[in-house]
């Protein structure tokens, strides 16, 4: 399927009034098929600037910042997909057990599903539907993953279930140098920053 993909920045600043010079360039590549291309500033309005962009199966979107900590990264999930994570980015504190909630779209398709932790190949074992596990949280298990129950074709690359797994790397409700300090209580399912302590929804 053909999408096309439109990126919105807007500035943190309340006063701001973007111009075009505040975005020099705007190209991407895509992986793992190496297509590289520049995409479109389609819009200019004060503190937002839209970009768009336009290819096949785009699912996921890294923005590469100055530093680690400012990059931003975005997995797309398409109504019409035939599988759906409930969430397309899942917070996990180290140890929890990680569990997936995905739905089936498509009611003729298995529940019987394999999971791909991209850029991997799929697993050879099957899991079962509605919740998959992987286990107690650990920091290899930071990534996108991709479930479907077709491997054997392009089928479960473009219409499976998306989501990113992010993981802290203290326990649940600590943080700091050495995960001794304890959060602070954070609202609206936001969690503490592994680092800071700051609340990050």
């Amino acid at each position: 399927q053909f999408s096309l993909l439109s990126l919105t920045c807007l500035a943190q600043d309340q006063a701001a009034n973007f111009t075009k010079d505040d975005i020099r360039s705007w190209s991407y590549g895509i992986f793992p098929d190496k297509e590289r291309g520049k995409g479109a500033m389609r819009t200019v309005a004060k503190r937002k600037i839209v970009l768009t962009t336009s290819g096949a199966n785009q699912h996921a979107f890294r923005c590469l910042g100055r530093s680690s900590a400012t990059d931003v990264l975005a997995v797309i999930s398409f109504p019409k997909s035939d599988y759906h994570s409930r969430s397309p980015t899942l917070r996990f504190s180290k140890g929890e057990e990680v569990t997936i909630p995905v739905v089936k779209i498509n009611q003729g398709l298995s529940d019987e599903v394999y999971i791909k932790k991209v850029p991997d190949n799929w697993s050879s074992n099957t899991s079962k539907l509605p919740s998959l596990q992987l286990g107690p949280a650990q920091l290899h298990h930071t990534g996108v993953y991709l479930v479907h129950s077709d491997v054997h074709t392009n089928r479960g690359n473009y219409d499976g279930a998306y989501f990113d797994v992010m993981i802290r790397e203290c326990e649940k409700d600590k943080y700091g140098v050495h995960c001794s300090d304890q959060c602070p209580k954070c609202l609206h399912g936001g969690q503490c920053h592994s680092q800071t302590g700051t609340c990050v929804c």
